[in-house]
């Protein structure tokens, strides 16, 4: 299974893996076709595709949620609908890219809920951390201290915005974030050109407010 150190897939998402056909033969099962078993009822072409993404799509939706039994529940539900409702059509599909906007949009919608918006700007993160240096997004989703602030700037910024810095951090290719948005890959440049910088306005501002507020 082509995988990074981390359990993440690899740069290349349309992936594959080797099962055994039989007793012998040796036979690589790329995205495409073990999604064609999925739409035909084989377990273990769904296996291998959960076991394939699964840590990435949980990893995504924790840096969304912040939360993780709601990353937990939403990561089922997205498995979920790939088992019982597998997107159709035939030939070439982009299984990662359709499973990614599954979870952000699952994870959007978790968010938007009244439970979730009571308390969105209250709850402290548990991966997502601003840097000591430079602000940008990437260092603040990896290290810090001040994860509530960092938190609230997110919620703040357009779905489009949270989810090219999530991706990106995950190693994304502009590419491959093109294909989650439903833009051109020329695109993702200047849209994660402005979520840096609107991120970097917005949590400056926050910070500000923060210490003004604690006089």
């Amino acid at each position: 299974m082509a995988r990074g150190g981390d359990g993440a897939p690899s740069a290349n998402r349309e992936q594959t893996v080797t099962v055994k056909a039989g007793m012998s033969d040796d036979v690589e099962l790329s995205d495409s076709l073990l999604l064609d078993g999925v739409r035909h009822g084989d377990e273990e072409a769904f296996s291998a595709l959960f076991l394939r993404y699964h840590d990435g799509i949980y990893r995504a939706l924790l840096h969304l949620l912040q939360r993780g039994d709601e990353a937990d529940d939403a990561t089922q539900e997205v498995f979920l609908k790939l088992h019982q409702r597998p997107p159709s059509g035939g030939g070439e599909h982009n299984v990662s890219a359709w499973l990614y906007r599954v979870a952000l949009n699952h994870g959007y919608n978790v968010l938007r809920s009244e439970r979730r918006r009571d308390e969105r700007y209250q709850h402290v993160g548990q991966a997502m951390t601003p840097s000591k240096g430079a602000m940008d997004p990437a260092s603040a989703l990896l290290e810090g201290e001040e994860r509530a602030q960092v938190r609230a700037v997110l919620a703040t910024l357009t779905q489009n915005y949270q989810a090219a810095l999530i991706l990106r951090h995950e190693g994304w290719s502009y590419r491959e974030i093109a294909s989650v948005l439903g833009i051109a890959a020329n695109a993702v440049g200047t849209v994660l050109a402005r979520a840096e910088k609107q991120f970097k306005t917005r949590y400056l501002e926050e910070v500000g407010g923060s210490r003004r507020d604690g006089k």
